[in-house]
């Protein structure tokens, strides 16, 4: 089974206090609030021997740690069966009681791992249901009787389930396209120039795809606009034709100068035509004539 590869740290509970391997598969998430302000209190808690508890992720700002392998049943839910089917949380707090806050960093990061999650174990579009029988996502409180995770964090989860089925299943942009006509070679004008993923309805979810070289040479065959997000990218030939959302920033390409045309070589002369073959027959009779009077007069004048 694999892993979030969103943990930054791997700091391993003591094995007295999570079970080796499974009895159920996951059916879905839940989430805790570490009733702490520091994600390292929460790994050390689990490293001690015989604590009793453990949880398979903790969360604090952009940080991710990992205390139990996914494949194995951390106790996390106070109940026996939730523990089986599910994977546990730890959100750590921005403020301490009696508000037990989380902030907004903190969240976001526990909706990205949630999504992941969720993906990487087929869950689906996740539902928030505290009275479901198998629910793909749930609090503490839901499982026992608990406050866990403080009413704060409880009071967020709807807009939590909104936010990974967000991640994992995002609404489609308003793309509209437009043919260059003709075709245009562009180069890559910066080092690196970035080709973008640009189908996303929030313009901080368009992400890098590829990075090239400067100079690099692109057929371009139109422009892709993201009305929902407005702004236009450069399609090359191929994602143009298969209506592949890659493209290149309008800035970041310039045009190919066309190359000159090759100096056009000089025309050679006319050769100068033959003499009309009859004229010629004529001077020789007359060259040949000439030469007898002049013999003539020669013998004349002897």
């Amino acid at each position: 089974m694999s892993q979030s590869s969103l943990v930054n740290r791997q700091w391993w509970a003591n094995s007295s206090n999570y079970t080796v391997g499974r009895m159920d598969t996951i059916h879905g998430i839940v989430v805790h609030h570490a009733a702490s302000t520091s994600l390292d209190s929460v790994g050390a808690t689990f490293a001690q021997y015989g604590r009793g508890g453990s949880a398979h992720y903790g969360v604090k700002d952009g940080q991710v740690h990992q205390y139990v392998r996914e494949e194995d049943t951390a106790w996390h839910c106070g109940n026996w069966d939730g523990n089986s089917c599910t994977i546990g949380i730890e959100t750590v707090n921005s403020t301490g009681a009696p508000d037990w806050l989380v902030n907004d960093p903190t969240f976001e990061k526990l909706a990205y791992l949630c999504a992941d999650i969720a993906a990487r174990n087929n869950l689906g579009m996740v539902k928030f249901e505290p009275d479901g029988v198998y629910p793909t996502l749930s609090a503490h409180r839901d499982w026992s009787p608990t406050y866990c995770p403080g009413d704060y964090l409880y009071g967020k989860m709807y807009e939590l389930q909104d936010k990974i089925n967000a991640i994992n299943y995002p609404a489609k942009a308003k793309l509209k396209w437009k043919e260059l006509n003709p075709i245009t070679i562009y180069l890559a004008g910066k080092e690196p120039t970035i080709l973008y993923d640009f189908n996303h309805t929030h313009a901080e979810n368009v992400k890098p795809v590829k990075e090239f070289k400067k100079g690099t040479e692109f057929e371009i065959k139109g422009e892709c606009t993201n009305e929902t997000i407005g702004k236009s990218y450069l399609v090359t030939t191929y994602s143009f034709d298969n209506k592949k959302t890659n493209g290149f920033n309008m800035s970041d390409l310039v045009a190919k100068e066309p190359e000159p045309d090759p100096p056009t070589p000089p025309e050679p002369d006319p050769p100068t035509p033959d003499p009309d073959p009859t004229v010629n027959i004529l001077k020789k009779i007359l060259e040949f004539i000439q030469h007898i009077i002049d013999l003539i007069t020669k013998k004349q004048g002897e």
